[in-house]
């Protein structure tokens, strides 16, 4: 869940990556607080992960794709 999570913050703030490297976390820290942190446990995992993503469902091929890219690169 965790990358797909990441992959909505960077198609909402794709400069985020390159903030991270300069030590400037505000975008994706906003990001979090906005369309995750804010919910705290009012709702199920699943309908959080709705709210954050769109999807209901934890999708492993985000997953997938971070360790292609972490490794395979």
């Amino acid at each position: 869940m965790a990358a797909q999570i990441w992959e909505s913050a960077l198609a909402a703030h794709p400069e985020i990556p390159s903030m991270i490297s300069r030590g400037e976390f505000g975008t994706l820290l906003g990001f979090l607080r906005k369309n995750l942190h804010s919910f705290g446990a009012k709702f199920t995992p699943a309908e959080t992960l709705r709210l954050a993503t769109g999807s209901t469902v934890p999708d492993p091929e985000f997953f997938l794709r971070f360790l292609a890219k972490k490794y395979l690169s």
